[in-house]
């Protein structure tokens, strides 16, 4: 491997401004004719082509960011480089060639303007508002009422999805949230990246290293805030707004859903618009609101960060550097649940896709920045090369790509649904962790927090940064690579027995290297393939056991363990409905009872999680088995429900 990754690199760092050459020639045609399409494609002018070459780091990932080129790419980048000074242009190229190659439109280059006029009933209404002295609290007390005395039909007003708000505007109650121009957006960072700290300023100064940056870290700049707020973020970080009690990077706001629910916040009027940066910290919010703000604020003052989505809640992802190690970092704020379930993405075009949206794309996107730029962008090439080849010649060019980069994994998606059986697969596998997996390395250990967290009383929720993540990467990308793996062969019709054995083998191979497989192989995939090798009937036998065994344990095992039987439970979906209603129907009989259910906060009746899930797995058998079984369907419900609390009956009121 060491002489293959010398061959690839051996031309790469000695010709200056010249692109990447390789050995194959093949590649080097590929290269240059890229070259020339996007400067036949982009006719900018030469002065802008010569800004580019002497940038050659910038010339790359223009041309290979995504192939063929767009050329509003280099449009966006000549905007931006005419929007900063010449030597801004050069200080932080890698930032300008970040924003200009994130999607595939050109960059708003003007700041939004408030309408000039409003609709004429908006307009009826916020005079009818100014004239009587009423607040727009007071007309969305009786939004009705409002309408009828400013003349406006109801009807007419609710033809306008937004008509409310824009009469919130148009009243003076609060100001319409104006996207801000990109251009003018970056050219504010960036004088402030150059300028020192604020006299006084106590807060480490640029926060983040923007100018050693490389650019595929840096696309989510594309993301601008309004104006007025980036302004606030500033202020707040500087500790210079009025009254403020505390400065530096917001680590979480008040949770509380006041916003929505009380009409005296969420209609008040203010200087500020209700989903605006001051009045989230103002007005607080919930997992939306304020990790919405953390990464917004983050990103205002030059750290890389993005919304990331968990199940049943918002946390945001970020990049930092390691200046003791010298590394570049991943982490999640405000999170509750794992990598392997966090949604987010690096905003970059992939020669190949692994789990769209998946945040394990961008720490595995870090992992391949400390391999360094260079090698990721001639993996890349290698990759949109091999797009060109014929389906024979692919996999050699893949596996050159991953001697580069093995942080690609998009590519070791393709690697593994090129292998054409049991043993091919296995050995994509083993490949892929003998290339990320540091045998002293940390993996990941997420915890497991509630969608309603309040992040105050733990600290802000700040992103645990890490460099460190091979381990995490290889072990979210052999799961989800082995799953589809299998699902692929069988439907080949792959040996169900062998494809056990193979699972079976890697589960202990991994366990080995200290990388566990999660439990959608070690649970799931594993019944599914005993039902296909064995039947429904030793299975169902094998579940009963981890029902009555889950059913005896206590707090936090017994939440673990319901959460694995959950995923048996959904296999035995896919056997037969009659076994399965017969079975469940027999094991609810057991368990059923007042035990079984709760009262929750607001007194309705909750059932066990186990019981509610049996319930869930016999219900779909009923619909299965179809009209034959709908005499069943009330039994079933009625069992279900043996124990249910009853509502209080309501005292009737006394007579006059």
């Amino acid at each position: 491997m060491r002489c293959l990754l010398a061959a690839l690199l051996f031309l790469g760092s000695s010709l200056g401004a010249d692109l990447p050459r390789f050995g194959d020639e093949s590649v080097n045609r590929f290269v240059a004719e890229a070259d020339a399409a996007a400067r036949r494609g982009a006719p900018l002018t030469p002065e802008f082509w010569s800004w580019v070459d002497r940038h050659p780091e910038v010339r790359a990932g223009l041309l290979f960011a995504r192939h063929p080129m767009p050329a509003v790419h280099a449009a966006n980048l000549d905007l931006l480089r005419r929007s900063v000074t010449p030597q801004q242009a050069d200080r932080y190229a890698h930032l300008l060639l970040a924003v200009a190659v994130n999607g595939d439109q050109p960059l708003r280059a003007e700041a939004e303007q408030a309408p000039a006029s409003w609709p004429e009933p908006v307009t009826r209404v916020a005079a009818w508002m100014r004239a009587s002295g009423t607040s727009y609290l007071q007309a969305m007390g009786d939004a009705a009422a409002a309408l009828g005395a400013a003349g406006v039909p109801a009807a007419e007003a609710a033809r306008d999805r937004g008509f409310w708000t824009k009469v919130a505007h148009a009243s003076g109650a609060y100001p319409p949230r104006l996207a801000a121009s990109v251009p003018a957006h970056i050219r504010w960072l960036v004088d402030r990246l150059d300028a020192p700290a604020p006299e006084g300023g106590k807060q480490p100064w640029p926060a983040f290293p923007m100018a050693k940056a490389p650019w595929p870290l840096l696309t989510w700049f594309r993301d601008v805030p309004p104006e007025r707020e980036r302004d606030w973020v500033w202020d707040y970080y500087w500790g210079k707004l009025p009254g403020q009690s505390k400065s530096g990077i917001i680590g979480y706001g008040r949770y509380s859903w006041d916003y929505d629910r009380v009409p005296a916040v969420k209609h008040k009027a203010s200087a500020w618009h209700p989903s605006s940066l001051p009045r989230i910290w103002e007005d607080g919010g919930v997992c939306g609101r304020l990790s919405t703000m953390g990464d917004t604020f983050r990103r205002t003052l030059g750290i890389p960060a993005r919304g990331a989505g968990q199940p049943g809640h918002r946390a945001f992802v970020s990049y930092g550097w390691d200046a003791k190690r010298g590394l570049w970092t991943f982490g999640v704020g405000q999170s509750i649940a794992g990598i392997e379930v966090t949604t987010s993405s690096p905003e970059l075009a992939q020669p190949a896709e692994f789990l769209r949206n998946g945040a394990v794309n961008c720490q595995a996107l870090v992992g391949a920045m400390n391999l360094g730029l260079e090698r990721w962008t001639r993996a890349r090439i290698l990759a949109w090369h091999a797009q060109e080849l014929p389906v024979a010649a692919r996999d050699r060019a893949r596996r050159d790509a991953l001697a580069l980069n093995p942080y690609d994994l998009g590519l070791w998606r393709q690697s593994a649904e090129a292998a054409p059986d049991v043993p091919a697969l296995a050995r994509v596998l083993a490949e892929m962790d003998a290339l990320l997996v540091n045998p002293n390395g940390r993996l990941e250990e997420a915890e497991r927090l509630s969608a309603s967290t309040d992040f105050a009383t733990l600290g802000g929720g700040d992103p645990k940064a890490r460099s460190d993540v091979g381990n995490s990467v290889a072990r979210v990308a052999g799961d989800a690579l082995l799953r589809q793996g299998v699902e692929r062969l069988l439907a080949a019709g792959g040996s169900r027995a062998e494809l056990r054995s193979m699972v079976r083998a890697e589960i202990g191979r991994r366990a080995a290297l200290g990388l566990p497989h999660g439990s959608l192989v070690t649970v799931q995939l594993l019944t599914r393939l005993d039902l296909l090798a064995d039947g429904a009937a030793p299975v169902l036998a094998s579940v009963e056991s981890g029902v009555r065994a889950a059913d005896a344990l206590k707090g936090k095992a017994r939440e673990r363990a319901l959460s694995d039987l959950a995923l048996r439970l959904a296999v035995l979906r896919e056997a037969d409905p009659a076994q399965v209603e017969a079975w469940s129907s027999r094991i609810i009989a057991s368990l059923a009872g007042p035990s079984r259910w709760t009262l929750d906060k607001d007194g309705k009746p909750v059932p066990d999680k186990l019981l509610a899930d049996l319930h869930g797995l016999r219900a779909h058998a009923l619909r299965k088995l179809g009209p034959p079984a709908k005499g069943k369907i009330a039994l079933a419900l009625a069992q279900f429900e043996e124990g249910r609390p009853r509502p209080a009956a309501v005292p009737a009121s006394p007579s006059r």
